[in-house]
């Protein structure tokens, strides 16, 4: 059951990304999930819980006010979207300003490989 949630989010996300130019949207495996960048910059997770979004404080108190949204386990900059957002007229506006914010945020620095 999970699995076919993780591959319901991952497969909006691709379709969101696909039409939103200039994102690059980019998939990485992740302890056991998939995290979600634009243009470099780490934005979004799909894992256990579904769906959570780094959002701009502004946001993501709007995106917590939504019924079944909730702060993800992880860390409090998350949110897991509800489940009522699953599709891709729903979610798309969520993930524009996800992936917006991050642009706003730099680059994580590299870690020296030894």
């Amino acid at each position: 059951m999970g699995s076919d949630r993780h591959a319901h989010w991952r497969s909006v996300i691709e379709r969101i990304g696909d039409d939103l130019p200039g994102s690059e949207f980019e998939y990485r495996r992740m302890f056991g999930a998939v995290g979600v960048y634009s243009r470099g910059r780490f934005f979004a997770v799909i894992g256990e819980e579904g769906l959570a979004l780094k959002l701009a404080p502004g946001d993501r108190a709007a995106l917590l006010a939504l019924p079944g949204a909730r702060e993800w386990s992880i860390s409090r900059q998350y949110v897991v979207a509800p489940p009522d957002l699953a599709t891709v007229a729903a979610l798309r506006p969520w993930v524009e300003r996800s992936a917006g914010y991050a642009q706003t945020l730099p680059l994580p620095k590299r870690r020296a490989r030894r």
